[in-house]
């Protein structure tokens, strides 16, 4: 089971924030600091990488459950693909 506290803190950071943004506010934030922190844009290429990421677990960690809810993991990666991979990929 990945620990996302550990294993992800760049990206669980990033969700917290975006959780009570806008749609361009939160493509202008994700671009930014993926920019100024390269271990936060490795972090994003990594979950959509790794066969054993969930999206529904870690947008269900503890200080974020109440911001998300998907009914399916598809749903929670389109949701993902659509915040974070789209915008620091052009």
């Amino acid at each position: 089971m990945i620990n996302y506290s550990k294993d992800y803190s760049e990206l669980l950071s990033l969700i917290k924030f975006v959780s009570a943004l806008t749609e361009d506010e939160t493509n202008g934030l994700v671009v930014r600091e993926s920019e100024r922190h390269p271990d936060l844009r490795a972090e994003i290429f990594r979950s959509f990488a790794d066969p054993n990421f969930s999206w529904m677990e870690i947008f269900d960690h503890d200080e974020i459950r109440d911001w998300f809810d998907f009914e399916t993991e598809e749903e929670a990666k389109e949701f993902a693909t659509g915040t974070f991979l789209k915008p620091i990929t052009g």
